[in-house]
């Protein structure tokens, strides 16, 4: 289920990479046209150019998260889910094991019975902190990748600072 959620994720941020480019082309095309004026708009195109760049650094960083979503966690995911099955089958298959043992047993159960309970609950909880701790680690390059992709909004804000004031300042 999650690694199917991510690998729509995936697409769909691949998609939104797609306009963003398609987007930047149109508006580096008035940038460059504004740079190679010979009159007071030259400025302007500079700043455009340098927004265009960081816009492609944007992109950039959403594919990165893209192929995190789809190369690090779907595909890891979906690797180890039919494992994670068998393993979680081949617990539960014990336990009933167990629970059917002591209930065959007549009174009190003994402290050999109680132990093997014990030892199976900690199998269970180590396969779970196991699981979850694969799937964390799975998660990790895209959230490696978010933060760069958040960093480069403050590497936008300057250029368009800069923008601004080159605006105002006609």
């Amino acid at each position: 289920m999650v690694g199917q959620r991510a690998q729509k994720l995936s697409a769909q941020l691949r998609a939104t990479a797609a306009c963003i480019a398609g987007f930047v082309d149109s508006v580096q095309a008035v940038s460059d046209y504004a740079n190679n004026l010979k009159g007071a708009a030259r400025d302007m195109g500079v700043c455009m150019t340098r927004v265009c760049m960081r816009e492609r650094a944007l992109e950039h960083r959403l594919r990165a998260v893209a192929d995190a979503l789809a190369d690090e966690t779907a595909v890891s995911i979906q690797q180890r889910a039919a494992y994670w099955k068998q393993r979680t089958a081949d617990l539960d298959k014990n336990a009933a094991k167990h629970v059917k043992k002591v209930r065959t047993r007549k009174g009190r159960p003994d402290q050999a019975a109680v132990s093997e309970q014990r030892q199976l609950c900690s199998q269970v909880l180590s396969e779970q902190r196991t699981q979850f701790s694969f799937f964390i680690g799975t998660l990790m390059p895209v959230f490696t990748a978010e933060i760069s992709l958040l960093d480069e909004g403050s590497h936008i804000r300057q250029v368009v600072d800069n923008l601004d004031s080159t605006v105002k300042n006609c």
